[in-house]
């Protein structure tokens, strides 16, 4: 009886140990060396809306105001328009 709860004492500790080593292991590479503190760096991809913008009126677009992927405000314009009808 008494090997038994040593056996079982020793597992737990061991058990616990893994647990200890795992969390150790996880959080070094959120706060270490090359990564900012408190961030977590992985790879993947992020996915956005897509949303099809149109003019009223036909032409050229003369001038681009932004860049693919910058965020804009609603009512900010994003090009020029040249056109004979304006």
């Amino acid at each position: 009886m008494q090997t038994r709860n040593v056996a079982s004492r020793v597992l737990i500790f061991i058990f616990l140990g893994l647990i200890a080593f795992s969390l150790l292991v996880f959080f070094s590479g959120c706060f270490g060396a090359g990564g900012r503190k408190g961030f977590l760096e992985v790879s993947g991809r992020i996915e956005g809306r897509e949303h099809n913008v149109g003019s009223k009126i036909a032409g050229r677009v003369d001038e681009v105001y932004t860049n693919e992927g910058k965020e804009v405000a609603s009512g900010e314009p994003l090009a020029l328009i040249y056109s004979k009808q304006t």
